[in-house]
């Protein structure tokens, strides 16, 4: 990474981590940012992610075409971005009136990047169980000094000629003011 590309980070890192000292107050072992050395800072940012949208990039691809009660095969590409730690990577369903996984599919699996790429694969094998637009939640997760970073993207997949259109949630209601709002119930995992 040039010396260019490292700036951007860590003039936002720099400022972050000055207030962040501020507000945990004064202490023994607190480490200013000034004292931190050109290396110090260059090996902080390195773990950050570079652009904004998280550690990784999620790209995928339909294998085959969407049909109900039948398995389709969902290739995923993960790119790590600037780091070849492991990745852990869950996928979730929202609906099960949607979509289902067939029992040998995995709901959660660590990645370890390949040596020579920092694209690894994955293909995930979901069950349509109804037509319209359907989604697969996948979540990526990485580990670092700084803490967990994570990507999160839902993949849409187009069963049919269902209908596209947005599902409505919880109660439409209005507030004091006459402004709406929509009350969405608690839902633990």
């Amino acid at each position: 990474m040039d010396s260019t590309m490292m700036q951007a980070p860590l003039r936002i890192l720099v400022p972050a981590l000055a207030a962040l000292l501020v507000a945990c107050g004064s202490d023994d072992n607190a480490v200013s940012v000034a004292t931190l050395s050109a290396d110090e800072k260059a090996r902080i940012a390195s773990d950050m992610p570079v652009s904004p949208g998280g550690p990784v990039t999620i790209s995928h691809k339909l294998v085959g075409t969407p049909v109900v009660g039948q398995p389709l095969l969902i290739d995923l590409s993960l790119e790590s971005r600037g780091s070849s730690r492991p990745m852990v990577v869950d996928y979730r369903i929202n609906d099960a009136t949607a979509l289902a996984f067939p029992e040998q599919q995995l709901s959660r699996a660590t990645i370890l990047p390949d040596s020579g790429s920092a694209v690894s694969t994955q293909q995930v094998t979901v069950i349509p169980q109804r037509e319209g637009r359907l989604y697969l939640n996948v979540s990526v997760s990485v580990e670092s000094e700084m803490g967990t970073s994570s990507t999160v993207m839902a993949i849409p997949i187009q069963v049919g000629e269902g209908p596209r259109s947005f599902e409505q949630n919880g109660t439409l209601t209005t507030d004091a003011d006459g402004n709406p709002i929509r009350t969405l119930p608690a839902r633990s995992n």
